[in-house]
């Protein structure tokens, strides 16, 4: 294991998004701005691949097959990226497992209403079938995959992913702690989107932004009984996320 003045890359893939951490391991509390420049880029880049994905799929597959089929390959796509959109971020968006959660339990303070660590795996194995259904419902309303609501719903897929590398790989609990209201507003708006869509896909998706919000309110909690802004700044600091990776 490295120490906290000791960097390490965790694997080629995500080099070129971690020099800038890997640069300065020492947290001097000055704003890590590559770090910002770095979490936009890499939702701009997923969003991007995803939305020229369903433009090959929206010309080149769905048009040319059955209905039954065109249905069934759309399922699986939003199935697959409900839980696997990670697939196309360059970022580590390492994903907790009991295990990760058992371990951070232990060495961090939790609040007393905090569910148990099973509960989140069932969670959001619901929330990827409800979102997986809505999509669908809203594909056959539009008969596109790129249409409006659908692409805002891969934003918050992404705005998603890059919240699990702050949270996760880079455990920086402030900037999590604010960047967990946009995943909230990200779905939130895909939420109403849907509805404005097919109001059966919006009553569908409203689970979503309902658990979040709860989810919400744990992340901010944790942050702050574990030190709130003077242990974690809600903005990235230069050093931190290495310093983190080193622990």
């Amino acid at each position: 294991m490295s120490s906290r003045r000791g960097c390490a890359i965790s694997s080629a893939r995500h080099h070129a998004f971690y020099v800038a951490a890997a640069e300065s391991c020492t947290d001097t509390g000055a704003l890590d701005a590559p770090a910002l420049l770095r979490y936009a880029a890499a939702t701009a880049l997923q969003l991007g691949l995803m939305v020229l994905t369903m433009l090959a799929l929206d010309r080149l597959l769905l048009p040319h097959v059955p209905s039954r089929f065109a249905t069934a390959c759309v399922g699986t796509w939003f199935l697959t990226n409900s839980f696997k959109s990670s697939f196309f971020s360059p970022l580590d968006n390492r994903r907790p497992t009991l295990q990760s959660e058992r371990d951070a339990i232990s060495s961090r303070k939790r609040p007393s209403w905090m569910p148990p660590p099973l509960a989140f795996p069932i969670v959001w194995t619901t929330m990827g079938v409800l979102r997986t259904a809505a999509s669908v419902l809203v594909w056959q309303n539009t008969g596109a995959l790129c249409s409006p609501p659908l692409i805002v719903f891969m934003l918050h897929l992404c705005v998603g992913d890059t919240w699990n590398t702050i949270n996760n790989a880079e455990q920086r609990l402030g900037v999590a702690a604010a960047g967990v209201l946009l995943v909230l507003g990200s779905a939130v708006a895909a939420t109403l989107g849907y509805a404005q869509t097919v109001p059966l896909a919006g009553a569908v998706l409203a689970p979503l932004p309902v658990w979040l919000l709860v989810a919400s309110a744990l992340v901010i909690d944790i942050w702050r009984l574990n030190g709130g802004a003077k242990a974690y700044p809600l903005y990235p600091t230069v050093g931190s996320a290495a310093n983190a990776r080193a622990q």
